[in-house]
């Protein structure tokens, strides 16, 4: 009885804060001789903190782990029978591993089947001991044998991924199966843990995800949150082997693993969330759009308070300004370095603010600091308008290459787009190539998408629709949902595969911002649709608040062919300007035919050369006309054709039967 105390007394002088005896006693050990089996429950909470890595903790409040191990020992002689296992476990946190292995070793001699799975797993990592998965093996075994279900678990594990056994998927989820039969808690979940995992991953057993989810979501409640949680997420999240797609339910195990500390299943969480608030900004739903950015917020990533910001420019302009740059403000305060670069974008357009392109320049320079590739494109930008700085190509460049330096492939795209459309350099079609394909190299979606169209235009390379097509996919799969309306145009025209239109348009419909243009122009036509004017102009007005230019130069040729506005070549001739190298087919027109300026043959030439600069279908087909009719340059037929041919392929179908 005597011993026993002091064990007792030892034990709880060690654990008196974890149980909060020193809230009721001045003394532990007196709370110990007063209440011994307040000290035999001492004694047990210091094996779980042990058990659990607590006894850093313990040390924090003044015990030391010389005294858990005199604990230990004093335990050992007394007759508990796991307190070797406990002892060893010390041993082996101090990275003492001979002791820790002799201790182990005499809590086997005793029959411990705790101390043979920490034997077990000291020879199965291979920590103190050189790597012996037949000695583990063996070790687990024999707890398995004693009923211990870690052994039974541990056996599985060896079995399924074949340490030190022949890889058998059956004979793990035997195990499996003994040990989810079992008593000790802990051990049990994770053997529904493991059963789980060889159904979603069909190790074994056909493919089941409804299995998987019943096995999982026990894991999950049952101390396995952070390991099982993510992968409930993604079964709810892509759906199929028995279970519905449901991302409420995939964002619900995403959060839980989160809250776990799961760090991907946070980020697959503010992806889940960051997707579905686009599709509702996307459908105009500003309210839902605005809630779910601020869940991405509110789930780790100060990015959503960025969204939320850029949300107020873009549907209250001006009068969200404010609102805008607070939100900014809250994202840089949290860390985010994209935050600094939509302030700088703030003082740089004087959005909210007094333009101030120091300003703008200071806070891009700190996104810059935070590795924020943005910042580097951003100053690159000045450098090619001459904003705030001396107009310099070469300095725009510099800030691409160092961009690219960061692992940033559109820091290449962004220099390729300068050859391409020759802004501050020679317009360059085979350097443009160069730095696109430098540029998917490193993953930019950007450039797989420029890329596609030039295969899909023959521009510097040969025409190959199949290689378009191909990299239209490679574009979407990596963010850019522009790349389907590359592919809707390969279906509207059927180049390299059957045309069809409903096709064309549902892949319009699916690149968003991106595809409003040819929704309107498949309106105004009738391609796919019944011919509707008035749903045209709605597209060219969504693809000019997304900043597309070439929605002016739709609205224009309306109103140039009077279609749903009265015919006016002044305010068609207002949309062709706005609209910049986008307008520069319809400027062509209106001086070709006279409409609304001064019939000019020579600037009407000089427009649409412009345009086929820019592969605008109405620019060849416009050319087509001068050299067909001899109108500004010589009669010529066989160049006429050429044109129109280049216009046909390019979608205008008018030009397609020309002579």
């Amino acid at each position: 009885m005597k011993t026993k105390m002091k064990v007792a007394v030892c034990a709880l002088a060690l654990g008196a804060d974890v149980l909060g005896a020193r809230n009721s006693f001045d003394d532990p050990k007196q709370c110990g001789v007063e209440v011994p089996d307040v000290g035999y429950v001492a004694y047990e909470m210091m094996v779980s903190a042990v058990r659990n890595a607590e006894s850093a903790r313990l040390e924090q409040l003044g015990f030391r782990k010389e005294d858990a191990i005199a604990c230990f020992k004093v335990a050992a002689q007394a007759g508990v029978p796991t307190a070797y296992a406990n002892l060893g476990k010390l041993y082996e946190k101090a990275k003492q591993y001979k002791k820790a292995l002799e201790a182990y070793q005499k809590g086997v001699d005793k029959g411990d089947d705790d101390a043979m799975i920490q034997l077990g797993v000291l020879y199965m990592n291979g920590e103190g001991v050189a790597k012996d998965y037949h000695k583990a093996f063996k070790y687990f075994e024999k707890a398995s044998l004693k009923g211990n279900v870690t052994g039974l678990v541990e056996l599985g594990l060896m079995y399924e991924n074949g340490w030190g056994v022949k890889q058998d998927y059956a004979k793990a989820m035997e195990y499996y199966q003994k040990g989810k039969k079992g008593k000790d808690g802990g051990a049990v979940v994770g053997a529904y843990w493991s059963i789980g995992r060889l159904y979603f991953n069909g190790l074994g057993v056909e493919k089941d995800y409804a299995k998987a989810v019943e096995y999982l979501d026990v894991a999950a409640t049952g101390g396995f949150a952070e390991e099982t949680n993510r992968i409930l997420g993604s079964i709810y999240e892509n759906g199929g082997y028995g279970v519905d797609q449901n991302i409420s339910q995939a964002q619900f195990y995403y959060k839980e693993g989160a809250k776990a500390g799961d760090k991907e299943a946070q980020k697959d969480l503010i992806r889940l969330l960051n997707a579905e608030a686009k599709k509702y900004q996307d459908g105009q739903d500003y309210d839902n759009a605005l809630k779910l950015y601020q869940e991405v917020a509110n789930a780790g990533d100060p990015d959503g308070y960025v969204h939320i910001g850029l949300l107020y420019i873009g549907v209250q302009g001006e009068k969200g300004a404010q609102q805008a740059l607070e939100y900014f403000q809250k994202a840089t305060d949290k860390g985010s370095s994209w935050g600094y670069v939509e302030l700088g974008n703030m003082y740089k357009d004087g959005k909210g603010v007094a333009q101030d392109y120091q300003e703008a320049i200071n806070y891009y320079k700190k996104g810059m600091q935070t590795g924020n590739a943005l910042g580097y494109y951003s100053m690159a930008s000045l450098y090619l308008e001459g904003k705030g700085v001396p107009k310099s190509p070469t300095k725009a460049i510099e800030y691409y290459q160092k961009a690219a330096s960061l692992g940033k492939g559109d820091g290449w795209f962004y220099i390729g787009q300068m050859y391409e459309m020759g802004h501050g350099v020679k317009q360059d079609d085979a350097k443009a190539i160069q730095y696109y394909q430098k540029a998917i190299r490193k993953g930019s979606a950007l450039a797989y998408e420029r890329l596609a169209n030039f295969y899909q235009n023959g521009r510097g390379v040969k025409q190959d629709y199949a290689k378009a097509m191909e990299f239209y996919h490679q574009a979407v799969k990596l963010g850019d949902i522009a790349g389907y309306a590359g592919m809707g145009q390969l279906y509207k025209n059927g180049y390299g595969v059957k045309q069809d239109y409903s096709k064309a348009i549902k892949y319009y419909k699916k690149a968003g911002e991106a595809g409003y243009y040819f929704l309107a122009l498949a309106s105004q036509q009738g391609l796919g649709m019944v011919r509707d004017y008035l749903g045209a102009i709605t597209y060219y007005r969504r693809a000019i608040n997304a900043g597309d230019t070439r929605g002016y130069a739709g609205l224009g040729a309306l109103y140039e062919g009077g279609h749903a506005f009265r015919q006016n070549f002044a305010k068609a001739l207002e949309l062709y300007k706005k609209a910049g190298d986008a307008g520069y087919g319809g400027l062509g027109s209106l001086y070709e035919h006279g409409h609304g300026v001064k019939q000019d043959y020579a600037k009407a030439l000089e427009y649409y050369k412009k345009g086929t600069k820019q592969g605008d279908a109405l620019a060849y087909a416009g050319l087509g006309s001068l050299y067909e009719n001899g109108l500004g340059v010589g009669k010529d037929t066989q160049k006429a054709q050429t044109y129109y041919k280049k216009a046909c392929d390019k979608g205008f179908k008018q030009a397609c039967t020309a002579k």
